[in-house]
């Protein structure tokens, strides 16, 4: 039997080609915090859940583009019981970001391949400001999505953002399309606009594996 064709790979950022550190942001506020840093990470570590609901929603509306970094600056400090300036906390709430550096070769590879690439992620200004430091993406990624710009998380409106990144590679068949994220709700709404999917669980290898089960030739 024939393997699949794959022509473009869509990956979130956030887990997958950025390591999050948030030990590094706890460590980074906690001599500016009532909390200290295991209460910091006691919010930071339950990640989008019930608990601490407050904190969370105010990052989802931040990642959504609705606050401006001052606004969403204040908003936390009020949260987290912080007292410090903005560039202080700004460099803080950067210093999660950790390049897997894995991935650049692995887009390079794709790309020498005639393999289209792109970028869904939920991603706020002050983490965009530092990915575009840390890579040039506009030369290894030809279509994005960041969700401060769109105004859109992956999950809402039934995973609309994938609809658009479907329109932007030009694909007719979806299926052709793989995309790449550490979340089971993503990967259920990717899934639901017939993208072929693959739930990334820190395991590189097996990502490998799944790509390679497509018809082309991986070298890495």
């Amino acid at each position: 039997m024939p393997k699949p064709t794959i022509k473009q790979v869509y990956f979130d950022l956030g887990h997958v080609v950025i390591d999050v550190d948030k030990e590094a942001v706890a460590r980074a506020l906690a001599p500016h915090s009532e909390l200290g840093f295991s209460g910091l990470m006691k919010i930071f570590g339950k990640g989008y859940t019930n608990f601490e609901r407050e904190f969370w929603d105010i990052v989802c509306e931040f990642d959504r583009g609705n606050l401006h970094p001052h606004e969403f600056h204040n908003k936390i400090k009020r949260v987290l019981k912080l007292k410090i300036g903005f560039k202080a906390f700004e460099g803080a709430w950067q210093s999660m970001l950790v390049l897997d550096k894995r991935f650049i070769k692995l887009v390079c590879e794709l790309k020498r391949q005639g393999i289209g690439t792109g970028i869904i992620s939920d991603l706020c200004v002050i983490h965009y400001n530092r990915f575009r430091e840390m890579v040039p993406y506009r030369g290894l990624f030809d279509n994005w999505f960041f969700s401060y710009q769109h105004g859109l998380l992956k999950r809402d409106r039934d995973g609309m953002i994938f609809e658009a990144a479907i329109r932007a590679c030009r694909i007719q068949d979806p299926s052709q399309i793989v995309f790449v994220d550490d979340l089971e709700i993503n990967i259920k709404y990717a899934s639901g606009y017939g993208l072929s999917t693959f739930q990334y669980r820190s395991d590189f290898i097996e990502l490998l594996d799944f790509l390679a089960s497509f018809e082309f030739y991986m070298r890495l």
